[in-house]
């Protein structure tokens, strides 16, 4: 990828350049005399008349034989943008696009991840990607926000995440700068990441498929995505970054302060930036008292079966509706109500993301790791090592 970079900077216009592990293979085809050196890889001068005709295709195993397999869908399915797949399956006179308003989330890491010489730091690096994106996946599910393609570059390791889209979502600017926060205080825990920027912006974008006949993929079009890009490569170490839209949609829910004298990339004159220092938390517990208009029924109703289940029964209660009707609102209520009321209350959230539908129990994954005291940043031995001593203290069993 380092190569492919650099080839691709070295480029002028209408040139194929390649970079020397590249140039090594094309020599021992016996393309030497194809490649002229230049200061930032091999320049490809052209191929011999009647080239292509004399490359052979590599013999790809028998897809028929897949199709009857069950498992090679299921597994096929892990590829597939979640809102593509929903969309083939639902719509049949092709994909459609349009135009909203959407918080753009962009969350830059820096740290130790695939910049390796040997295998082995190699596998401990993409162990640390892992483990970066499961947390932004967790953080971004848990506030209703949708974390596209991540890009791995020499920007650094930079993961969009869009409040808005492909789903409505009610307070999408304030989502964004909760999770963005939640985000920045969770990976200080986590040795290998040396610092997180993030850019947040808030204005219309163009969403929906791109791409051609044989392969699409779910995206957004739009200045304000640039907008969130260049944030987040402005300022300090551990910075969040806000566009004018968004501090004024978020005023009441964090204190900023104002960053002068910032002129963005692709931008003609200095923008409107804000800081983010830190949320209002006795603005937060303010709001709190004021409670809800037209949901006393349903917070009661909430409040009655939690006294049950204090009895030792198990209770559920599923709250559905659609997006603005104030769910999250209702639960947060509910939730904050019983944490007031008693300090033993423990509130534990699962996620559930569309392309593990096929995966049992997987919202059970961050609850049972809550409860079993497994943090991201923890190696395999850790982990291991937690679990066994959980089982030996409460289920008194030795031989493990």
């Amino acid at each position: 990828v380092d190569e492919a970079i650099a080839s691709e900077r070295g480029c002028n216009g209408r040139e194929i350049l390649v970079g020397e592990r590249a140039y090594q293979f094309a020599c021992s085809l016996g393309m030497r005399d194809c490649f002229a050196e230049k200061s930032a890889g091999y320049l490809l001068l052209g191929l011999p008349e009647g080239f292509h005709e004399t490359v052979e295709a590599p013999s790809f195993c028998d897809e028929h034989l897949l199709f009857e397999n069950p498992r090679y869908y299921n597994r096929i399915n892990a590829f597939i943008n979640p809102m593509i797949q929903h969309q083939i399956k639902t719509h049949f006179q092709g994909f459609v696009g349009e135009y909203r308003e959407i918080t753009c989330v962009m969350v830059r890491f820096d740290g130790f991840f695939t910049q390796a010489d040997d295998e082995f730091t190699l596998v401990e690096g993409y162990g640390n990607l892992n483990s970066v994106y499961s947390l932004v996946q967790d953080k971004a599910t848990r506030y209703g926000g949708f974390c596209t393609t991540p890009d791995l570059s020499d920007k650094g390791t930079v993961f969009p995440i869009l409040f808005g889209a492909p789903v409505a979502l009610e307070n999408k600017e304030r989502n964004g700068v909760l999770c963005a926060d939640e985000i920045v205080r969770a990976t200080r825990e986590f040795p290998f990441i040396s610092s997180v920027n993030v850019g947040i912006a808030t204005g219309d974008v163009y969403c929906g498929e791109f791409g051609g006949i044989t392969r699409k993929d779910y995206s957004v079009v739009g200045s304000i995505i640039n907008l969130a890009a260049r944030l987040m490569m402005t300022g300090d170490r551990n910075a969040i970054f806000l566009d004018e839209t968004t501090r004024k949609k978020t005023e009441s829910l964090c204190d900023v302060e104002a960053a002068k004298g910032i002129y963005l990339k692709g931008f003609s004159r200095e923008q409107a930036v804000f800081r983010f220092v830190d949320l209002r938390k006795e603005k937060r517990a303010e709001k709190r008292r004021v409670g809800m208009i037209g949901r006393d029924g349903e917070l009661e109703k909430l409040n009655a079966m939690f006294r049950e289940s204090l009895s030792g029964e198990i209770r559920f209660y599923p709250v559905i509706g659609d997006a603005g009707m104030g769910k999250s609102y209702l639960v947060e209520n509910f939730l904050l109500g019983l944490q007031d009321a008693s300090s033993e209350v423990r509130v534990l959230f699962g996620s559930c993301y569309q392309y593990e539908e096929s995966t049992i129990f997987f919202p059970w994954r961050s609850i049972i790791k809550s409860i079993v005291g497994i943090d991201e940043g923890m190696s395999n031995d850790e982990m291991l090592a937690r679990v066994t001593g959980i089982f030996r203290e409460r289920f008194a069993i030795t031989d493990l």
